[in-house]
């Protein structure tokens, strides 16, 4: 066990062992790991603590990286905008191994739909489009649960799918289905503004058509 006041010797020392690779830039230094010593970490975390040691390890990963898609959520629209896409850029290889892991699980359908839903609008101004089978696959193992999460997300998935894919008719026809569906929940609810995002972007895929 190592004391968190011991953490920055170890990891000098393992910078100056080139087993930890140190990025600098204007404003932050950032640490990782080359891929062969993570691929040997993994296998040797697999060896001696077993498959329990695996998940756990990539639990606390997942948390970490929920509660960043959390914070990034409230803040992205505004004047750290940039801030956040530089760091989300810096990130969205961890946010693959996530939404990897949580889709494992169809129990931990609420997790993807979250994180996914909190980074939307990174998403789509990145282009990932990685994240929607998630998305798709999280919302049919949640079923016909009706709440304010998942009238978000099903509008969520339509503007991911419409912004995304823009000359595919197949895609903006699912599009404007996801809308069609967050739309219904969010008048069931009496969530407006849902509402309002469900409506505009019906608007905008009957445009395609």
């Amino acid at each position: 066990t190592v004391d968190e006041f011991d953490v920055a010797n170890l990891l000098h020392s393992l910078v100056e062992k080139s087993l930890v690779v140190a990025d600098h830039d204007s404003v932050s230094l950032r640490f990782r790991l080359l891929e062969t010593i993570r691929q040997y970490a993994a296998q040797e975390l697999l060896k001696f603590g077993g498959e329990s040691e695996v998940f756990e390890a990539r639990d606390r990963h997942a948390s970490y990286f929920e509660a960043l898609a959390t914070m990034a959520g409230r803040d992205f629209v505004g004047p750290h905008q940039a801030r956040w896409l530089k760091q989300l850029d810096l990130e969205m290889d961890n946010y693959r191994v996530m939404l990897t892991h949580l889709a494992s699980d169809p129990a931990r359908a609420r997790e993807i739909i979250r994180a996914v839903t909190n980074l939307e609008r990174y998403f789509q101004s990145r282009g990932h489009i990685e994240v929607i089978p998630f998305l798709l696959s999280a919302l049919n193992d949640i079923g016909e649960a009706r709440d304010i999460e998942v009238a978000s997300a099903w509008v969520a998935a339509s503007i991911l799918i419409g912004w995304l894919f823009t000359s595919d008719r197949a895609e903006i026809a699912i599009s404007g289905d996801c809308a069609a569906r967050g739309l219904e929940l969010a008048r069931e609810l009496g969530e407006r503004d849902i509402e309002a995002r469900a409506l505009g972007f019906l608007a905008l895929t009957a445009s395609y058509n």
